[in-house]
């Protein structure tokens, strides 16, 4: 399991985001811009999802962390 500040820069997909299949048919992805401790182990991310240029929270039981560069980082331009 990452720490939340290992999170932030890393590229994940949201796993149940059924609603946009029709806009992103390979279903959203995109950066963790934002990492907030909600307390009681829980953790929300703010994703800067591709293709629709916007921010979305999501649980960190609602996205699946992609794999990344060695040490972590995304190699991304920061958004």
């Amino acid at each position: 399991m990452m720490i939340p500040h290992e999170l932030l820069g890393r590229r994940v997909k949201a796993l149940a985001w059924d609603d946009l299949r029709d806009l992103l048919p390979t279903g959203p992805s995109g950066t963790v811009t934002y990492v907030a401790n909600c307390g009681a182990g829980g953790v929300k991310l703010t994703v800067r999802v591709e293709g629709l240029r916007k921010d979305y929270t999501f649980g960190l039981n609602e996205v699946e962390i992609l794999p990344g560069p060695p040490g972590g980082r995304s190699t991304a331009e920061p958004v």
